[in-house]
């Protein structure tokens, strides 16, 4: 099937696997990128659902990236394509994955003009590929791999290990995650997948479903599944709508953690002024360990 020029390849898909989904609000989604409304539904419409699927922020997580020429991109959870597009812009051979049929046509319909995408519909973990790739993404994706590998005795490291065969030997494998210990959390903002307070901080005492990791569990999996080469960048104030990005080698400064800290998503309790106590950390290991979210550039 396609949609413009992009291909929506249906030979994994099965319905009744066809499970996540934010509800009605993706049906009026897919009806205003029909359309082509995206900006104009953005500009007049508040609500969080319009500002997560259509704000171009949500591309800051890898605009920055100097992508090699021509390469192939494997995005696994293409969701709605907020970020699909900016691969596709940078001329990029695009192969995405999404379990949803319905959030996988937002994609395609968002991203009909390019003729370099092909949208595969299924479970990553059922799908075969002959090729590899110069890099794959999980934006926003390894938190969910006990859906994707219900059997699985690791699925978090096997998540990352089927990547890794997946990779040429000098890809990148790119993970944007939330930090279960992330400094939002503790300052009273609800666990993003499970809408309870201090729920990733306690663990994930009733649920097993989900999972975000802190700084050095993250690592423990990623070196677990035989990938050394670790870069560490922070999104502020998250990876979700990111306006600065640090690393390693450049930590912030006090001032530099000046911006907006709101709460887009749904209503808040605030303890303390988290932007505050952040930047008290500036510049130092705890920055690192008390972050909101985490992206890693990891190699073989």
């Amino acid at each position: 099937m396609k949609i413009g020029r992009v291909k929506l390849n249906f030979d994994y898909y099965s319905p009744e696997k066809d499970i996540y989904s934010d509800g009605d609000i993706e049906e009026e989604i897919l009806c205003i990128c029909k359309k082509g409304l995206e900006k104009e539904v953005l500009r007049t419409d508040d609500r969080w659902p319009i500002l997560y699927y259509f704000s171009p922020i949500r591309q800051n997580i890898l605009s920055w990236y100097k992508f090699k020429r021509n390469s192939d991109v494997l995005e696994i959870g293409t969701g709605c394509g907020a970020i699909t597009g900016m691969f596709c812009k940078k001329n990029l051979h695009v192969t995405g994955i999404e379990s949803s049929k319905r959030r996988s046509t937002i994609t395609a319909y968002r991203n009909q003009d390019y003729e370099k995408l092909e949208i595969y519909v299924g479970n990553f973990a059922e799908m075969n590929f002959t090729k590899k790739f110069d890099y794959i993404t999980m934006i926003g994706v390894l938190e969910y791999a006990n859906m994707f590998l219900p059997n699985s005795r690791n699925a978090f490291v096997d998540m990352i290990c089927r990547c890794k065969d997946l990779l040429k030997d000098d890809g990148k494998l790119f993970i944007a995650i939330e930090n279960r210990l992330g400094m939002k959390y503790w300052a009273g903002a609800a666990e993003d997948h499970t809408g309870i307070c201090f729920d990733g901080i306690e663990n994930y005492p009733k649920t097993d479903r989900v999972r975000t990791f802190s700084k050095s569990e993250l690592e423990q999996i990623v070196v677990s599944a035989g990938m050394s080469k670790i870069e560490w960048f922070y999104p502020y104030p998250d990876y979700k709508l990111p306006m600065q990005i640090f690393s390693d080698a450049f930590l912030p400064t006090p001032e530099l953690l000046s911006g907006d800290v709101s709460a887009y998503d749904s209503d808040r309790i605030q303890l303390f002024n988290e932007r505050k106590a952040l930047q008290s950390m500036a510049g130092t290991e705890e920055f690192k360990i008390f972050s909101n979210s985490f992206l890693l550039v990891v190699g073989k």
